[in-house]
This record gives C-alpha cells, sequence and structure tokens, in this order.
C-alpha cells in the first residue's frame, strides 16, 4: 500500500512555477494618454497654425492661421506708400491705390502651412524658423506709366540735362567744372527700380542712388579729367613771342586754351581749324602785300596805292606747322615769323627809303635813295584802256636785261605776236611782262601823249634816260605805280 502510493508519487507530473505579471500603475497609463492626446492634438492644431518661433518675411507669425497671415500682407498692401526721394531733395509718394496695388500670395502662404512637418512641432519650442515668400502683389500697369510720365519735366525750360565734369578755363588755367545731375529721368531703371520697390513694398527709394536719372559719365574725381586737365594746362605753358619789326605779339595760354579741344572720352587734341584761322588772321593783320598803302609824292601830293607784288607776306603754312609741332612742349620762344616774302621795313610805307615812283596822272616818274630824289624824267605809260593800261600797285624791279626783244600777246587771227620790239634796256616790273625800257619811237614823252600814243602797259623812257636810269637800279627794288 505504501508502496503503491509511493510508486503513484513518482509519477505525479511536478508543477510549473510562474512568476507573477505586474500591471502599470493606472496614474502612468492616464499621463501616457494625455501626452499622446497632446501631442497629436498639437500636430492637428500646427496643421492650422504656423510652428513656434516662424518668422516670415521677418515678421514673427507664430501660432498665426493662414487666414491671418493672409489677412495682414493684404492690410500692408492696401496702406503700404513708397517715397520717392528725388535729385533735388524734394519727395513724392506712390500710394497703393493709386496703381491699384492688390495681394495675391495666398498660395505662397498656403504651402508654407501645407509643407510644415507638424509632427516636429515639439522641436520648434527651442529653435526658430525664417520663412521668405514673395508677396505676389500685382498692379495696373496704364496706371504705373501714368505715374511714370510724372516724371518726365513738364516743358524743355525744366528739363536739367546731366552733364560730365570737364576742363575748363577760368582765364589763367584749365580747371573741373563740376558735373551736374539734371532731372533727366532713366525710364528703364526707373521702372524696374519702383517695380521692385512695389512688389516687395520697400517703403523708401532714393531715386539718385539707384541710378534712375541720367548720370553724367564722369565726375570732378575722374581720373580721365584730372588727367585732362594737365595735359591741356602743359598745352598751356608753351608760348610764342614774335617780333615784327618795333612790335612783339605774344602767343600765350590766353591764345593757346581757344584751340584746345577733348572729346567724349577726355582725350585732349588741338583744334587745327582754330590754329589756322589764328594765323590767317595773324597774316592779315602783319602782311602788307597788295594792301592798301597812304604816302606822300616827292611833289607833296598824298597818293593811295594799293595791289601789287610787293609787301611783307607770312607764310601762314609754316607758322602752323611750327606752332602745332611745340605746341606740347611748353616751351617759351621768341621768333620772327617766317615770311613768304619780306619789304624793307615794318612801316607805311613798307618800302623804305630807296624806291621808284611813277604817277600816271603826271605821266612822271623818280627814283629816290634815302628819300632824296636822285633822278627823274618824263615818261609814257599804257594808253589808257583795258588792254593796254599800265597796273597800279606795289611792284619791284624782278630783272635787269640788256637788248632784249620785247615780244607782243599772239594775233587772234594769224596766232602770230603782235608786234616784236628789240630794246635796249629793259626792267622787268611785273610777271605779265610791263617794265621800263627805252622807246626811241616815241617823239614826246609826258604830258597827255599816253592818251593817244600810250604804250601796250610798259613805261616808255628816251633811249638817254633809260639808260642812266638802268646803271642806278638794283633787282628787288620797290617799285610804287600809282594815279
Amino acid at each position: 500500500m505504501k508502496h503503491s502510493a509511493r510508486k503513484k508519487a513518482l509519477h505525479r507530473k511536478p508543477m510549473k512555477r510562474t512568476a507573477k505579471h505586474r500591471q502599470p500603475h493606472p496614474a502612468y497609463m492616464i499621463l501616457f494618454i494625455l501626452a499622446a492626446v497632446f501631442y497629436f492634438g498639437m500636430a492637428i492644431y500646427f496643421s492650422f497654425h504656423l510652428l513656434p518661433g516662424t518668422t516670415i518675411n521677418n515678421i514673427p507669425f507664430s501660432n498665426n492661421t493662414c487666414e491671418n497671415v493672409t489677412k495682414y500682407f493684404r492690410n500692408q498692401i492696401r496702406d503700404y506708400q513708397l517715397t520717392l526721394q528725388l535729385a533735388d531733395g524734394s519727395t513724392t509718394v506712390i500710394d497703393s491705390a493709386s496703381i491699384s496695388l492688390t495681394y495675391d500670395g495666398n498660395k505662397a502662404i498656403q504651402t508654407i502651412f501645407d509643407e510644415q512637418p507638424v509632427f516636429a512641432w515639439p522641436a520648434y519650442l527651442w529653435r526658430t524658423q525664417h520663412l521668405t515668400v514673395p508677396l505676389n502683389v500685382t498692379y495696373n500697369i496704364e496706371a504705373m506709366d501714368s505715374v511714370l510720365l510724372s516724371f518726365v519735366p513738364p516743358s524743355p525750360e525744366a528739363l536739367i540735362p546731366s552733364a560730365s565734369a570737364e576742363p575748363e578755363f577760368n582765364g589763367d588755367t584749365f580747371v573741373i567744372r563740376p558735373e551736374v545731375y539734371g532731372n533727366e529721368i532713366n525710364p528703364e531703371q526707373l521702372r524696374k527700380t519702383i517695380d521692385h520697390a512695389v512688389t516687395t513694398l520697400t517703403p523708401t527709394v532714393n531715386l539718385l542712388e539707384q541710378h534712375c536719372y541720367q548720370k553724367p559719365k564722369y565726375t570732378s574725381n575722374s581720373k580721365a579729367v584730372q588727367e585732362a586737365c594737365r595735359i591741356l594746362n602743359q598745352y598751356c605753358s608753351t608760348s610764342i613771342t614774335y617780333q615784327i619789326g618795333n612790335q612783339t605779339e605774344v602767343i600765350d595760354k590766353s591764345v593757346i586754351s581757344s584751340w584746345l579741344t577733348w572729346d567724349e572720352n577726355m582725350n585732349v587734341s588741338v583744334n587745327r581749324d582754330a590754329v589756322t584761322a589764328f594765323y590767317r588772321d595773324f597774316g592779315t593783320r602783319y602782311d602788307t602785300l597788295r594792301s592798301e598803302r597812304t604816302f606822300t609824292t616827292p611833289t607833296g601830293k598824298n597818293a593811295v596805292v594799293s595791289g601789287g607784288t610787293y609787301g611783307w607776306s607770312v607764310d601762314e603754312a609754316a607758322e602752323i606747322e611750327y606752332t602745332l609741332s611745340i605746341l606740347e612742349s611748353g616751351q617759351s620762344v621768341t621768333k620772327e615769323p617766317a615770311y613768304v616774302q619780306t619789304a624793307a621795313a615794318h612801316a607805311n610805307p613798307d618800302w623804305g627809303n630807296t624806291y621808284i615812283e611813277v604817277d600816271l596822272t603826271e605821266q612822271h616818274m623818280w627814283y629816290l635813295q634815302n628819300n632824296n630824289v636822285v633822278f627823274e624824267c618824263d615818261v609814257v605809260t599804257g594808253e589808257p584802256i583795258p588792254e593796254k593800261e599800265t597796273p597800279t600797285g606795289v611792284f619791284f624791279i624782278m630783272e635787269k636785261l640788256r637788248n632784249k626783244t620785247l615780244i607782243g600777246a599772239p594775233d587772234p587771227i594769224t596766232n602770230e605776236p603782235s608786234y616784236r620790239q628789240p630794246v635796249t634796256y629793259w626792267a622787268r616790273v611785273t610777271g605779265t611782262g610791263i617794265g621800263f625800257h627805252d622807246a626811241d619811237w616815241q617823239t614826246a614823252f609826258g604830258g597827255s601823249r599816253y592818251l593817244y600814243y600810250g604804250s601796250h602797259g610798259c613805261i616808255n623812257m628816251r633811249p638817254s634816260d633809260a639808260a642812266a636810269f638802268y646803271d642806278m637800279i638794283s633787282v628787288g627794288d620797290p617799285v610804287i605805280i600809282h594815279n
């Protein structure tokens, strides 16, 4: 019995030991549930509100709804005014109503809400996010064009063009004349500037700083202007002093400054036309060739003569080239002008005190040495008709020849010379064949004989007078022929 009970005991299955299961404390469960509800509730909240620490276009909008943000920007647009600072210091205001400025940015704001990481809202309790969105404003283009037109001066008189700084001669030296900022608008730049200001709600814009005016190319500080002034003053340091008889004429900065010019890039040059014009006038003032001279004849008669081939004539071309060659050097030079031809004296009359004079009215001639008459005689001059008359003017003895044959102009019918006349003494006065010579065919001299038996233009002399005269005179002696 005992054995069987024991055996039964041996075959009894052992009992499993189980640990006692612990249940969460009810308070923790409540806290967890509350936290989850709060977390998900806030996530839902931030589906309709901006996360903490959010700024849009530098404006804080934490916890604001899309509607509130949109309303804020719409009110900003409605109340917006743009103040434009003009070049003259005045201001003008453009308000939103004048250009029908409207806000159309709902979509951009909604996108921010849609893309927020709402389930990461706890992280934004200790951080910020700075967002930028375009304002998406629009305006009436025609209204804007009307605003732009208001910047056009009402009349040409009111327009002040901008002007670059540039050299200016102040009577002593070249200085820089300051630039001028005018009121001439650069329309394209003005439109861009105002468009940008309006679409970003910029409150104030300085049009000068934004380059909305046609601005000068150069200012007083521009190196190109400063260098141009330096070169101009280098030119003006040159001077030329002309000695003309007892007179002097100085070409200095007062004259040279008027010859100088510069282009739009401040490249300095000498105006050749201005230099040429100056020396044309210079020649007019000092040339006596073909000029009118007044004098007193040996008989005491006051006479006037002009024309001829004798007298001072400045070589203007040579002086122009010389002046252009030294202008840049800054030299000071004293010189006589170059001459094409010269005369005996820089005085009136310019033929000096040794000369030949022929009075066509008196039909008489004189030869003076040192203002003393050393020879005189009656003559027969050209018949007073256009093709034979003796020319008046101041000439000079061009050549002296013995035993010359004078040949007349060709006969239009035979083409033979109209005459061939041998003479013993010949002194040419003009290039056309007028001169002094003996005329043994003339039976009388002086008086009115020339009216009927005048020469072809030459001054006829008795052979004995021509011989004496020929021996006295020299090539180059002035010859004055007058009425």
